[in-house]
This record gives structure tokens, sequence and C-alpha cells, in this order.
């Protein structure tokens, strides 16, 4: 998985659109100034969430926008991040003491960026280790950048995976979507960054970050 799917389709649609590329360009040079990986996974996120602010400025969006607190269905999907944002994830997970299935993580993590592999795991099991039982996400401010553009103008109940992908209506991110995208970009162009799917470079993350503690200082 080298880029989101839609998100990368707006930025191909829009690589004309002066006003649009200038958010990806200007972002991509913050990023390049930027040596943690935590810190370019915030200023990212900070970007995405002023971009989707102003959209749900808009009464009609606010109106017709059907995702709320308690649905879950997305947490069930293959969802793309960079290796800054699996780095924040297991930071937190890590640091916070915030309680995951690793039976389920490693069992999702083997699916890599296969969508195929993924939807032969039993439905069950593709629950977001980072679900709490009351399918709230334990690590909401640091969610990753799609987790944080994707929602519904469809019925939620088009989104749930256990009877099959059904078609469903997103709502319209461009400007969001072009400051996600910026964050594929750095990782492509980086020799030393990654990008695929939550189970997958969380586990990475997870298990680098123990081996690091575990280490004897020199």
């Amino acid at each position: 998985m080298s880029f989101p799917i839609i998100a990368f389709s707006t930025y191909l649609k829009n690589l004309n659109q002066p006003k649009l590329i200038k958010i990806t360009k200007t972002l991509l040079k913050k990023l390049y100034k930027t040596t943690s990986a935590k810190r370019r996974a915030r200023l990212v996120h900070q970007v995405v969430d002023s971009e989707m602010k102003d959209l749900f400025n808009d009464c009609a969006v606010k109106k017709f926008v059907r995702c709320g607190d308690g649905c879950a269905h997305c947490c069930y999907s293959h969802v793309a991040i960079t290796s800054d944002e699996a780095d924040l994830l297991a930071h937190r997970v890590m640091e916070q003491g915030v309680e995951i299935n690793y039976t389920r993580l490693q069992l999702q993590q083997k699916a890599g960026d296969s969508i195929e592999a993924w939807n032969q795991i039993p439905h069950s099991m593709r629950r977001c280790v980072l679900l709490d039982q009351s399918d709230s996400c334990m690590v909401y401010s640091d969610r990753p950048s799609t987790c944080r553009i994707n929602n519904v103008v469809s019925e939620p109940e088009l989104c749930r995976l256990d009877q099959g992908e059904r078609p469903i209506s997103l709502l319209l991110t461009e400007r969001a979507d072009m400051a996600m995208i910026a964050h594929y970009i750095y990782s492509k162009q980086s020799k030393k960054l990654v990008t695929g799917t939550i189970p997958q470079l969380l586990w990475q993350s997870l298990h680098q970050k123990s081996e690091q503690v575990s280490s004897p200082s020199l």
C-alpha cells in the first residue's frame, strides 16, 4: 500500500490547482524540517484537523454526515498509515499503558498491505485493537489521518463489512486529502520510512520499541 487510494486520487486530480497543491507543498517543506517521527505525525494531524474543522463549519456538512460516537464499522477496515503515525501510536500504547489485544494484532499484521489477505480474516478478528469495549478509540487524539478524514453521508449500516463490502458515499474532503498525501509523499521519498496499515506498522513499531527498551545502554 503506497498511498491511500482516495487521497491519492484527489492529489492527482488537483495537480494543476494552485490553491490545493500549495497545501501539499507547504506541508512537505515543514515535514523535511522536522526530525522527530511523532512531531511529523502530529504536524500533519494538526493541518488535517484544521481543514476538517473548516469543512464542518458548513451547516450542511454537519447535517448530512452520519458518523457519530459508538459507530465503529470503519474500524474493521484496512486502514492506511505512515510509519510516523505508527511510531506515535506505539508511543501511546507503551508509554500510557493502553491495553490492546496482541493476539489479534499479530493475526491482523500477517495480512500486510494485501486487501485480499485482510478479507480472509474473520470479521470479528478485524476489529481495530485500539478500540475499547464501548467501541471508542483509546488513542483518539493521536489517531491516523485516514481516521480523521473518512466521514460518510450515506446510511451507516452500509459501512458494515460483516456481510461484504457495499457502496458508500464519503464526504468530499479535498483540502484535508491534499494535506494527508504530503505525509505519504514525504514517506515515499525518505529511504528510512514506509507506509502500510495500522496492524502491519504498529506491530513493527511496538517490536522495535520493545527491543530498544530491553537492550542495555552503551
